[in-house]
């Protein structure tokens, strides 16, 4: 579904990653881990469209979108859940939820994408009506990744979607991570959360000083020494 090829990206000519590649196969949950500024948050911006990399190669679905401008991006089937869930505090959990749907025109279309997402997330249509910052931040997170999932994608990229919540709560955030892939759903997921992660993901990542480390399915990363390492910041 997706391929990164020889990616290099950065900020005001300050590279941040370089040579990276990685590749997503349909159906299937990737992680890209690593510990912070190791870059995971670069490669998604500019998988999305909102980073133009100085180099590389880009295809989603066998077509390269390197050119491709952010907000087109939802309309070719992918859509990204950012760190710190930013959503509007001000508005309704439901009216958040259909920002999420903003390029679908049809009402009756949405309606029906709302009520099935509050099948998913039984919680978040329990908080319909509340104002999104009077929510828990699990409960926010819910919110973000519903609000994700409101425009039908494909691909749904997930940027550190357990930072700030409770032992309990990732626990139950990855759960419902498991629940959307199973229904069909490929994932994209960056985290520092390594051993939970790869507890349930298909195929990892390990991204050190911008670049491509470690590869292998989630339970081979789980137990190589290598990935215990850089987590510890051992040279």
């Amino acid at each position: 579904m997706l391929s990164v090829k020889n990616l290099c990206a950065g900020y005001d000519g300050t590279p941040i990653i370089s040579n990276l590649s990685f590749q997503v196969e349909e159906g299937k949950i990737v992680a890209l881990l690593g510990s912070n500024g190791a870059g995971k948050t670069t490669a998604l911006r500019s998988v999305v469209g909102k980073l133009k990399p100085s180099s590389g190669e880009i295809l989603y679905q066998g077509k390269s979108v390197l050119n491709v401008p952010a907000h087109k991006m939802v309309e070719l089937g992918i859509a990204m859940v950012p760190e710190g869930r930013l959503l509007f505090g001000k508005m309704s959990v439901a009216d958040n939820l259909r920002m999420g749907a903003y390029r679908i025109k049809d009402k009756k279309r949405i309606q029906t994408r709302l009520e099935e997402i509050y099948e998913i997330f039984p919680r978040v249509k329990e908080r319909e009506h509340q104002l999104a910052e009077t929510l828990s931040g699990g409960e926010q997170q819910m919110v973000a990744i519903a609000r994700g999932l409101m425009s039908q994608p494909k691909l749904l990229i997930l940027d550190e979607p357990s930072l700030g919540l409770a032992p309990k709560l990732v626990g139950e955030m990855f759960e419902f991570i498991k629940k959307i892939n199973q229904m069909g759903l490929t994932i994209i997921i960056v985290e520092q959360n390594a051993t939970d992660t790869l507890q349930f993901s298909d195929y990892a990542y390990l991204i050190n000083h911008g670049e491509n480390v470690l590869e292998g399915t989630g339970m081979e990363l789980l137990h190589d020494e290598k990935v215990k390492e850089i987590y510890l910041g051992i040279n």
